[in-house]
């Protein structure tokens, strides 16, 4: 990972001082799969939300954030 962005976003998730992560184009956060992912399995831990304008507020399960291929939203 080396975007700072990420990386701050990721550790804040992590931490649990994120309750939900809101992007216009939300999968685009991550550039690719390990990136989304490891997005993916934190919010699930952490019980963070991801939300975009297009999809419903969605609280991943990790069985979501491990399946390969398919977006939580």
């Amino acid at each position: 990972m080396g975007r700072p962005g990420f990386r701050r976003l990721v550790s804040e998730v992590g931490l649990e001082h994120v309750g939900l992560v809101f992007g216009i184009e939300i999968s685009r956060l991550a550039r690719n799969g390990p990136e989304w992912h490891q997005l993916l399995e934190l919010c699930a831990l952490a019980g963070a939300l991801l939300a975009d304008p297009d999809a419903s507020m969605t609280r991943p399960s990790t069985t979501t954030a491990r399946s390969s291929g398919s977006s939580c939203l």
